[in-house]
């Protein structure tokens, strides 16, 4: 999946379960892959970061 801005910023704080608080002061990684691993309700297990 491709996202940028306020797109990926929703996904990130789903997958990763980031309050509201935190994520307007959470860093959008810019050209980098995210790679997650996720459980079956779609939260992070595991996370790898490629930088492109």
């Amino acid at each position: 999946m491709v996202a940028h801005g306020n797109s990926i910023r929703s996904l990130i704080k789903y997958i990763e379960n980031i309050s509201d608080d935190k994520i307007g002061v959470t860093e959008m990684p810019q050209d980098d892959a995210l790679i997650y691993e996720v459980d079956f309700d779609g939260r992070e297990k595991s996370k790898d970061i490629i930088k492109l």
